[in-house]
């Protein structure tokens, strides 16, 4: 299987509501096509819950936004409204499921909210605004060839956490996302099952000047997913304890298409 481009961490979930320059009627031969599956994960929030409307995939097979077939949609296996912090150690949810796609360069991959967006803080619903020229702007590039006959596996995961914030009117909030991205065959994961508490634990992983971070569930099982192939230094963050030690595992290797498990933690 062949890629051209690696992992990229930006501010970007790319996200249209009804408008682009250029429409998705472009005509394919998927006979001899490849098959993409789509995955979306979440690192958790301060939210109770948040929900984001999941409905459409396009891929950018023309990479001139001005040429009115650039984008080739398509519906996603499962549309429906998700709470992203539901999508924690290892919990996903599949947009495409090996879906035939055209062949040949795909320049960008969006994913096309609908309008129910919310999160829900202390029991009560706040809506998500979005700015549709904002969002316009926002793609994951992949720049990637698809070969004919290859199955490709594309993981997104967004940063609840970084993803809303605050707008200049009282109580508004923007949903503004902020994703790590990749084919699986070029990331990595690193997972594990920590002890103590009854509450979930954070989980951090940190190279250099970037954190990421997960919760574990009620099993206190983790995991880490669409991590660069690097060495990471992964902490562990109790909130039922009131001491401030954590517990450290320094030199953590991520490998590409690998997943590393640190097996049964004790904090």
């Amino acid at each position: 299987m062949i890629f051209t481009h690696h992992t990229k961490e930006c501010f970007v979930l790319v996200i249209l509501l009804f408008s682009f320059s250029c429409s998705t009627d472009q005509d394919f031969n998927l006979e001899d096509g490849a098959t993409l599956s789509i995955k979306v994960m979440d690192a958790p929030g301060e939210y109770d819950n948040m929900f984001i409307e999941l409905s459409e995939v396009h891929l950018k097979v023309i990479d001139d936004e001005s040429d009115p077939k650039c984008w080739w949609g398509l519906n996603s296996t499962n549309p429906g409204v998700y709470d992203l912090q539901e999508f924690i150690a290892g919990n996903e949810v599949s947009l495409l499921n090996g879906v035939r796609v055209p062949t040949g360069e795909i320049y960008a991959i969006k994913l096309v909210l609908g309008d129910n967006n919310y999160v829900v803080k202390n029991g009560q619903r706040i809506d998500l605004f979005t700015n549709v020229i904002q969002l316009d702007q926002l793609k994951m590039r992949t720049d990637t060839q698809f070969i004919q006959g290859n199955n490709y596996e594309f993981l997104v995961d967004i940063d609840a956490s970084r993803s809303v914030v605050e707008g200049p009117l009282d109580d508004q909030l923007i949903f503004r996302p902020v994703v790590r991205y990749g084919f699986k065959e070029e990331t990595g994961a690193v997972r594990g099952r920590i002890s103590g508490g009854t509450m979930s634990s954070y989980v951090h992983a940190v190279k250099g000047q970037d954190t990421i971070t997960t919760l574990t569930n009620s099993r206190g099982e983790f995991s880490l997913r669409v991590l660069k192939p690097a060495t990471y230094d992964v902490y562990f963050e109790n909130p039922d304890t009131e001491s401030n030690n954590y517990i450290w595992i320094d030199q953590v290797e991520v490998r590409k298409n690998q997943t590393l498990d640190l097996g049964y933690i004790i904090q």
